[in-house]
């Protein structure tokens, strides 16, 4: 059953698992990390993880949520592709960029551009770029 939607950013992004049997909608991200830390890099096999931040008023179901697997009761994924959808915390939902489907790079928009760096002193790399890099979260001491 899809949620209700408080609709308070009036741009409206659609995102869903890579075999669309899960679908979300959500406002303008408020925040787009790039984050360093060791369980992303597990999780994700990958040396860092580029994710959106989105307020939990503005996100809602679409169809599928009979067909999410939670991890650690916040990491969501599709189980029929095992596609990774969306990490809850708190106060915010935490999607991916590619779950949007945006073509091109030149399509993403502004509000998806990565923003900062967190924990970045567990990088694999170093990523020489201006965006303020952070120890921790979003907010903490900066590394630069």
């Amino acid at each position: 059953m899809a949620t209700p939607l408080l609709q308070t950013s009036s741009t409206r992004y659609k995102g869903s698992c890579c075999c669309g049997a899960v679908q979300f909608e959500c406002g303008s991200p408020i925040r787009a990390p790039v984050c360093h830390c060791h369980g992303c890099q597990s999780l994700h096999g990958a040396p860092f993880v580029w994710s959106v931040v989105l307020r939990k008023e503005e996100f809602r179901w679409i169809c599928g949520e009979n067909n999410l697997d939670r991890y650690q009761d916040l990491r969501y994924t599709c189980h029929r592709c095992h596609g990774k959808v969306v990490d809850e915390g708190d106060k915010y939902f935490y999607s991916f960029p590619a779950v949007f489907g945006f073509a091109t790079r030149k399509e993403i928009p502004d509000s998806f551009q990565p923003t900062h760096h967190c924990f970045y002193n567990q990088r694999a790399m170093d990523i020489p770029d201006d965006k303020p890099k952070f120890v921790a979260k979003w907010g903490s001491a900066r590394c630069d």
